[in-house]
C-alpha cells in the first residue's frame, strides 16, 4: 500500500510504501492517517452501536424463521412431487436432488465496509446463538489460530468487506481475537468487486456447506489456507457462495450520500442480495428547516460591512503584543496620518472584492446551479448562545418551534420554519443515476433574515415486519401535513407519505427493485432509528429525531456525523411570518444541492423583499457595493481617464459574467470569514508601512522619508494582501506566488481593476515557476540600486480547515529560499513579516472530546483492545487494557478523575533536563518536584506499552480541531503563555520551549490547546520606528476564551488520562519544533504542587504518589 504524506513546508506530497498497514509497526506510515480518522470516534457512539445491535438482533432470528418455514414447505412439496414421480416411473428417479431443509434455512450476512469488523462480529453471534458454530464468549482456539492467519471460505455465513487495507488487516486482528474468525470472510475489495458464486454456477456444490459440524468447517478453513498458500484454483475461486439474505452497512457521512450508498446499494441490491432480502439499514430520511445563522452568512460571500457574527470576549485576535496573547477584533497603535490612509486602502480593497464578490454570486444564483452542502456542529451552535443567554432558555414545544427566541438578536443560530422532509430513500429500491429533484414548500414562522437551510437525516434501521411491537400495530399518522406538500394533493402526511416531488411514483412490491421505482413508507415504519438532528428538536421522530434513549443510551456528542447547512440564496432574504418560500432541492449519487426557486402564498400576493431577492434586476447588482465613510477614491480628471475607466468597468462586467466565480467556490469557509474581518487586513497594513519605514530608516533616510520603488512578493500568494500592498504609494510592483489556479487569476484581473491599479503593478505567478527562474539567474540580475525588497505572507488563510496551525510554514521556508538566493537580494535590502511565529499553550477542559478518543475495550460484549494498535488513543496506562467497560463503550462515568501514573526517577530527571530551559522553573524544582503523568510523542501524547508487552498504544497526534466545534465543555484552566519561538526572519532550524502551565480555575484539565500567534512586526521594532511605546503587531488564531465561534483552527493536545486541577496545580510542557518537516512534539507532566499550595490543600489529584 502507498500512503501520500504532505510535507507542509515544501508543499510536495511523497508516495510512502507501506507493507503492512494496520498492523502498529513502527513504521507504517499509514499510522496517522488512521489515528486522526473517525474510525475511534464512531466505536466510541454507544448509541450508533446499540442502535445497529438491536436491528441485527430483531432481523436475524426473525429471518431464520422465515427461512426454516419456507425450507420445510419446499421440502414437503418437492418430496411429495418426488414420491408421485417415483411411483408413476419407479426406481430410475434421483431423490438427490431433493434440498436438505438445514441447506434453505441458513442466514447469510454481508458488511460492507466492515471497519473493524464490529458490524459482522454482531451478526457472527447473533446467527452462532444455540446452533454450535462458536460459542458466545468465543471460539474454538485452533480454528481461531487458523482463522487468524487465513480468511474463512466463501461458504462462510457472513462476508464482510473493506477497501481501506489498514482497516482490513485491522478488522481480521479484532475478528480472530474475539474467536469469530470462521465464521466472517473479510475482503480487501469494493463491494461492487465481490465475486458471489450463484447456484446453478460451475461451483454449485460448493455452498452446500455453508452450515456444517465444526470439524468439518475446520477442515474446510485448512483446505482453503493450503490452496491459497499453495496458489491453487481455490484462492481464485469466488468470494462468496449465493447471494446474502442480509446487507449491514454503515456508509454514511454528515450528508448521507458522500460515501457512496446510492452507487453501492444499487449494485449490491441487484447482484449480492437475495429478492427478499433485507437492508440494515432499512430507510433514510432528510430534512430541513430554515435558520437565521449571521455566521453561515458570512461563510458564503465576502460581505463587507456586515458586523462581526460572535461578540467580542475582551480578547483579541488581531492585537497588541503589550495585550497578552488572545483571541477577536484588532487593536492597533494609534493611527496617524500614513495609518489613517493605509486602513482607507484596506477598506477599498475589501469593498472591491465585495462587490466583485456579490456580482459573482447573483450571476451564480441566476444560473442553474444550486448550492452545496456544508457540514457543522450547530448544536454548539446553538448551546454557546444558550449559554450567552441571560435569560432562561425556553422549553422546546410539542411542535419544536420558539428556540431562544427571547434574545433573538443575540443570538448566532434561529430556526424560521418547522422541520419539512426533503427527500426518502428506500435502500431496497435506490434511486437511478440521474438523480432526483424536489421543491418543498416552506411555510415562515417567525420575522426575520432567511440565511440558509439546515439539514440532517434520520435512518430506520429496520423494515416494519420484524419489530415485534409495531407488526400488529395501526399506523398513526402525523396531524396535519408537512410543508413541503402539496395542499391539493390525498397523499398521508408525513412521516408517511412520501417524499416531496416524486410526482407519478406508484407503491411497489417488496420484491420490485426497478430503479425507477420510488419508495413508499408506511407511517412510523421504523421506530429504532439513528438521527443527527439538532439538538433542539429533542426526541422528536416527526421532525427526525431518534426516539430518545435506546436501552438506556442517550446520543452524546459525536465527531464522525455532524448537522448540514447550505445557503438559501446569494444574500440574506428577508422574511415575515405567514411567506411561503419554494427552495429546490436535487441529490445525485453523492451530494445534495439546495437553492430558493420563488415565493409562493396561495391567495395572497408574494411579499416584495421575498420577491426582490428571487428576481435579481441589473439595478439591484449594480447597488450591491456600499461605499465606506473617509475611503478615498481615485479622482478622474480628464475626458481620457473618465473614458479608460469605463473600458475597464465594461471589460471587469463581461469577466464577471463570463469567468468569476464566487470565493466561496474556491476558499473555504474558514477562510472566507476570515477575508472579510477588516481589522485583520487593517493589521497588515500598518505592517507593511512599518516594514517600509524600517527600510527607508536603515538607509539613512530619517524615518519619515518615504522609501521608493519596493518590491513586494506575496508568497503565499493572498490576493487581499497584493492588492493592499498595490495601493501603497511606495511599491513599485507586487508579483503574487499563486498555484496554477484559473479562478484566482481571473479573480487577481478583475479586482486589480476595480480597485484602481495600474496594468503592471500587481501580476501573479506559479511557485513552481517562480523558483525555477530564481535557481536559474544569475547573482547579477538584479539592480544594485534597485528598491527594496519585502517578503510578506498571510499564514492560515485558506485551506486550513483540517490542518494544525504549523502545518502553514511553508512561507517561512521560502522566505529562507529567497534569502540565500544573491539573484533575489542583488545587494538590496530585504525584509518581511510575519517576522516571528510563538507556540502559545493554554491548559484546558474538553469533556468530550476527550471521550470520544478513548481507547477501547469491550464495545457492545466484543474485545476491541486490539485496535488500539492503529487507532490513536487515549486513556489507557503503560499496559494495554482489555475488557474495559467504562471507557471503551464510551460510559458517561467512565474516563475520569485520576491523573495516571508516578514517573520513575530516570524519567523525572530527563524531564528535568529539558525543564532547565523553562524561565519560570525555579531553581529549586529538582526530581522530587516532578509526578503524575507524563504524555510524549511525535505530535502527540505517545503512551508506549509495557515493555515486552505483545501490543501497544498507537500515539495520538495532536489533532486540529477548532475548539468551539470540539464537543462542548470547554474551558480555559490556566493562563495562556508562550511556549517556544519561531524566527520567520532566520534559518528552520529546530527550536525547543518548555512552559509550566499554573492553573487558575479548579476542573478537570483534557488537553493542552495549541496555536501560533503571528508576530507581524515586533514591539522592539515598531519603538523603533514609531518611537517608545508603540506596541507590537500580532495575528493570532487563538480559540475565543469562552469557547464561542472563531475562524480559526487549533491543536488539541489530549493528555493520557484527565488530571484534576485545583488553583495552583501546575503542567509542565516541552515542544520541540523538527525544521526537517515542520512538525511539532510535545511532553506534558504533572508537576509536584509547591509547598505553599500544599499548604492551602490545593493538589492535583493523581499528581502525588
Amino acid at each position: 500500500m502507498f500512503v501520500q504524506k504532505l510535507n507542509p513546508l515544501t508543499g510536495e506530497a511523497d508516495w510512502v510504501l507501506v507493507n503492512d498497514p494496520g498492523l502498529g509497526d513502527n513504521d507504517d506510515a499509514s499510522a496517522d492517517l488512521v489515528a486522526t480518522s473517525s474510525y475511534l470516534d464512531m466505536l466510541t457512539d454507544r448509541r450508533r452501536n446499540a442502535a445497529y445491535y438491536a436491528a441485527i438482533r430483531r432481523v436475524i432470528p426473525a429471518r431464520k424463521q422465515e427461512s426454516s418455514a419456507a425450507a420445510a414447505a419446499a421440502g414437503a412439496t418437492t418430496c411429495g412431487q418426488a414420491s408421485s414421480s417415483a411411483d408413476g416411473a419407479g426406481a430410475g428417479t434421483d431423490l438427490s436432488a431433493v434440498p436438505a431443509p438445514n441447506d434453505r434455512e441458513d442466514v447469510r450476512v454481508l458488511d460492507i465496509g466492515t471497519g473493524t469488523g464490529l458490524l459482522a462480529m454482531m451478526a457472527a453471534r447473533v446467527l452462532a446463538t444455540g446452533d454450535g458454530v462458536v460459542t458466545a464468549s468465543g471460539g474454538d482456539a485452533a480454528t481461531g489460530a487458523v482463522a487468524a492467519a487465513v480468511d474463512a471460505t466463501p461458504s462462510a455465513p457472513v462476508i464482510a468487506c473493506e477497501v481501506f487495507p489498514p482497516m482490513h488487516n485491522l478488522s481480521r486482528r479484532v475478528i480472530a481475537g474475539n474467536g469469530l474468525a470462521s465464521m466472517i470472510r473479510v475482503l480487501n475489495k469494493r463491494s461492487d468487486e465481490i465475486v458471489a458464486q450463484h447456484p446453478g454456477g460451475t461451483a454449485a456444490a460448493a455452498p452446500a456447506a455453508a452450515k456444517q459440524p465444526k470439524a468439518a468447517l475446520q477442515a474446510a478453513v485448512v483446505a482453503h489456507a493450503a490452496a491459497a498458500a499453495a496458489g491453487g484454483g481455490a484462492a481464485a475461486g469466488p468470494d462468496m457462495y449465493g447471494r446474502a439474505d442480509i446487507i449491514v452497512t454503515e456508509i454514511f457521512d454528515s450528508e448521507l450520500l458522500g460515501e457512496g450508498m446510492i452507487p453501492t446499494m444499487r449494485h449490491a441490491v441487484q447482484h449480492l442480495l437475495k429478492d427478499d432480502g433485507v437492508v440494515i439499514p432499512a430507510t433514510s430520511r432528510v430534512y430541513g428547516q430554515l435558520v437565521k445563522c449571521p455566521l453561515m452568512h458570512l461563510m458564503t460571500g465576502l460581505r463587507f460591512g456586515d458586523p462581526c457574527p460572535w461578540p467580542s470576549d475582551g480578547v483579541s485576535a488581531y492585537t497588541a503584543i503589550g495585550d497578552g496573547a488572545g483571541g477577536g477584533c484588532a487593536s492597533v497603535p494609534s493611527k496617524s496620518t500614513a495609518a489613517a490612509v493605509t486602513d482607507a486602502a484596506a477598506d477599498r480593497v475589501l469593498e472591491a472584492l465585495g462587490e466583485l464578490d456579490a456580482r459573482a454570486r447573483v450571476a451564480t444564483f441566476c444560473s442553474e446551479d444550486l448550492y452545496e452542502v456544508r457540514e457543522m456542529h450547530v448544536d454548539l451552535l446553538y448551546q454557546h448562545a444558550v449559554c450567552r443567554d441571560p435569560s432562561p432558555a425556553p422549553q422546546v414545544s410539542p411542535q419544536y418551534l420558539e428556540v431562544g427566541l427571547k434574545t433573538q438578536q443575540q443570538q448566532p443560530l434561529q430556526t424560521l420554519s418547522d422541520p419539512f422532509l426533503v427527500f426518502e430513500f428506500d435502500w431496497l429500491r435506490p434511486p437511478p443515476p440521474s438523480g432526483r429533484q424536489t421543491v418543498c414548500k416552506v411555510p415562515v414562522l417567525q420575522d426575520g433574515s432567511a440565511h440558509a437551510v439546515l439539514l440532517w437525516w434520520q435512518l430506520g434501521m429496520m423494515p416494519p415486519q420484524y419489530d415485534t411491537r409495531m407488526a400488529a400495530a395501526e399506523p398513526q399518522h402525523q396531524a396535519g401535513r408537512m410543508q413541503n406538500e402539496d395542499p391539493e394533493s390525498d397523499r398521508p402526511p408525513v412521516p408517511g407519505g412520501r417524499a416531496p416531488g416524486f410526482s407519478g411514483a406508484a407503491c411497489h412490491s417488496p420484491v420490485d427493485r426497478s430503479p425507477q421505482a420510488e419508495p413508499c413508507l408506511q407511517p412510523d415504519a421504523a421506530p429504532l432509528l439513528l438521527s443527527t438532528a439538532p439538538a433542539w428538536l429533542g426526541d422528536c421522530v416527526e421532525a427526525g429525531g431518534d426516539g430518545g434513549p435506546l436501552e438506556g443510551v442517550k446520543q452524546q456528542w459525536r465527531d464522525h456525523w455532524k448537522q448540514c447547512w447550505v445557503q438559501l440564496a446569494y444574500d440574506a432574504v428577508p422574511v415575515r411570518r405567514g411567506n411561503v418560500l419554494r427552495i429546490a432541492f436535487e441529490h445525485d449519487d453523492f451530494n445534495i444541492r439546495s437553492k430558493m426557486v420563488a415565493e409562493a402564498q396561495p391567495g395572497k400576493p408574494a411579499a416584495a423583499a421575498v420577491a426582490a431577492a428571487a428576481t435579481v434586476s441589473t439595478s439591484t447588482v449594480a447597488n450591491l457595493g456600499t461605499s465606506v465613510a473617509g475611503a478615498p477614491k481615485p479622482l478622474l480628471q480628464s475626458a481620457k481617464e473618465r473614458l479608460v475607466a469605463l473600458q475597464a468597468e465594461v471589460e471587469e462586467e463581461a469577466l464577471t459574467r463570463q469567468q468569476l466565480m464566487p470565493l466561496l467556490s474556491w476558499l473555504g469557509p474558514l477562510a472566507l470569514l476570515q477575508l472579510g474581518d477588516r481589522e485583520r487586513l487593517h493589521a497588515f497594513g500598518a505592517a507593511l508601512r512599518t516594514a517600509l519605514e524600517e527600510v527607508a530608516a536603515s538607509n539613512g533616510n530619517g524615518v519619515s522619508s518615504a522609501v521608493s520603488g519596493a518590491e513586494v512578493l506575496v508568497v503565499d500568494g493572498s490576493l487581499s494582501l497584493g492588492l493592499l500592498a498595490a495601493c501603497h504609494p511606495a511599491v513599485a510592483s507586487v508579483t503574487l506566488l499563486q498555484e496554477d489556479n484559473v479562478s484566482a487569476q481571473n479573480w487577481l484581473r478583475a479586482s486589480a481593476r476595480r480597485v484602481g491599479l495600474a496594468p503592471n503593478k500587481i501580476k501573479s505567478i506559479r511557485s513552481e515557476t517562480y523558483f525555477k527562474k530564481l535557481r536559474a539567474a544569475s547573482a547579477c540580475s538584479a539592480s544594485a540600486n534597485a528598491g527594496p525588497l519585502v517578503l510578506v505572507s498571510e499564514p492560515y488563510f485558506s485551506g486550513f480547515e483540517q490542518l494544525v496551525p504549523w502545518a502553514h510554514l511553508k512561507f517561512w521556508r521560502d522566505y529562507d529560499v529567497i534569502r540565500g538566493s544573491s539573484a533575489a537580494r542583488g545587494g538590496r535590502k530585504v525584509t518581511n513579516f510575519p517576522r516571528r511565529a510563538r507556540l502559545v499553550a493554554v491548559a484546558a477542559a474538553l469533556p468530550e472530546l476527550w471521550r470520544t478518543r478513548c481507547a477501547l475495550g469491550d464495545v457492545e460484549g466484543f474485545d476491541l483492545s486490539a485496535a488500539n494498535v492503529i487507532l490513536g488513543v487515549v486513556g489507557m496506562d503503560g499496559d494495554v487494557r482489555r475488557n474495559r467497560p467504562g471507557c471503551g463503550d464510551g460510559d458517561n462515568s467512565g474516563c475520569g478523575g485520576g491523573g495516571g501514573r508516578q514517573i520513575t526517577d530516570k524519567e523525572a530527571a530527563a524531564v528535568a533536563s529539558r525543564c532547565s530551559k523553562d524561565a519560570d522553573h525555579d531553581a529549586d524544582n529538582d526530581e522530587d518536584d516532578l509526578s503524575g503523568d507524563v504524555s510524549r510523542g511525535h505530535g502527540g501524547a505517545e503512551c508506549s506499552g509495557s515493555a515486552g508487552g505483545p501490543e501497544r498504544q498507537q500515539q495520538l497526534p495532536i489533532l486540529p480541531y477548532s475548539v468551539w466545534q470540539a464537543g462542548g465543555g470547554y474551558q480555559e484552566l490556566s493562563a495562556r503563555q508562550d511556549l517556544l519561538v519561531l524566527d520567520c526572519g532566520g534559518h528552520l532550524d529546530d527550536v525547543q520551549g518548555a512552559v509550566t502551565l499554573t492553573a487558575v480555575h479548579g476542573s478537570m484539565c483534557h488537553a493542552v490547546v495549541l496555536w501560533l500567534e503571528y508576530d507581524l512586526v515586533p514591539t522592539a521594532t515598531m519603538a523603533a520606528v514609531h518611537g517608545p511605546g508603540s506596541d507590537g503587531l500580532v495575528v493570532s488564531t487563538a480559540p475565543a476564551a469562552d469557547g464561542g465561534p472563531r475562524p480559526t483552527v487549533q491543536g488539541v493536545y489530549l493528555l493520557r488520562q484527565p488530571v484534576e486541577l485545583t488553583h495552583g496545580s501546575r503542567l509542565h510542557v516541552a515542544a520541540q519544533f523538527d525544521g526537517l518537516d515542520a512538525d511539532i512534539s510535545v511532553e506534558v507532566t504533572v508537576l509536584a504542587p509547591l509547598a505553599s499550595e500544599i499548604s492551602k490543600g490545593n493538589v492535583a489529584k493523581g499528581s502525588m504518589a
